[in-house]
């Protein structure tokens, strides 16, 4: 599913210290839902953790009802998601210690995509729908998470593959055709936190080779863990 940017605006209300709540109203730009909402976040900790919980209060139970079958709740968990990636290394370091490796020739299925910088991220949603609705159509299970090949980056265009690993050769449908990810000399990473954040990470891996004596190939590979 493409990301989808929504803004939204609202008040800090008056609270009574020294309890940890956070009191504040929301109402989005674009709302999709009637009418605005209203927000008590509860901060307890308790053995060394703390605890969040958050309650959202609605106009009426149907507003309520209709929040509840919309794909808030996914949204919401992702976002906490990325957050408990960048408290797990404290909010300063972005990625794990890389480590080199070298990788074997792995068969792909793929999606070549060629598209101005700024619409990335506006492709990548459907290019990864369609690349495991044809996999499902064809019974083919990927052998390993979902990444992207660069093929040519530069200012202004992105040239690159959205691709899957898999056991067996997939018929090509559409977009969706076969492909090889080459034997190479990797360095490998985990990276937490959000999309913004990639050019700043980006950064720290190659601060990293070049402290250990190493020169980064001109065609990255980014495999992604959901």
């Amino acid at each position: 599913m493409a990301r989808t940017e929504r803004r939204w605006n609202g008040w800090c209300l008056p609270r009574d210290p020294p309890a940890r709540a956070h009191l504040s109203t929301e109402k989005f730009d674009q709302s999709w839902y009637s009418g605005g909402a209203e927000d008590t976040l509860i901060l307890v900790e308790r053995n060394g953790k703390t605890t969040l919980t958050l309650t959202v209060t609605y106009e009426s139970r149907e507003v309520r009802d209709g929040v509840l079958k919309s794909p808030m709740k996914a949204g919401v968990a992702a976002g906490y998601d990325m957050l408990d990636g960048v408290l797990a290394v404290g909010g300063g370091v972005m990625i794990d210690t890389p480590e080199i490796l070298q990788t074997a020739a792995q068969s792909t299925a793929i999606i070549h995509v060629m598209v101005p910088r700024d619409q990335m991220r506006t492709v990548m949603g459907p290019g990864i729908d369609e690349l495991m609705s044809t996999l499902r159509s064809q019974s083919i299970v990927p052998a390993g998470p979902w990444f992207t090949h660069h093929l040519r980056m530069d200012a202004a265009i992105f040239d690159f593959e959205i691709g899957v690993p898999v056991t067996e050769p997939v018929a090509a449908v559409g977009r969706v055709t076969n492909g090889i990810l080459p034997a190479v000399t990797a360095a490998r990473t985990i990276y937490h936190g959000s999309y913004e954040g990639l050019p700043a990470a980006w950064s720290e891996l190659n601060a990293w080779l070049k402290a250990h004596g190493r020169t980064a190939g001109p065609l990255p590979i980014c495999g992604h863990r959901t």
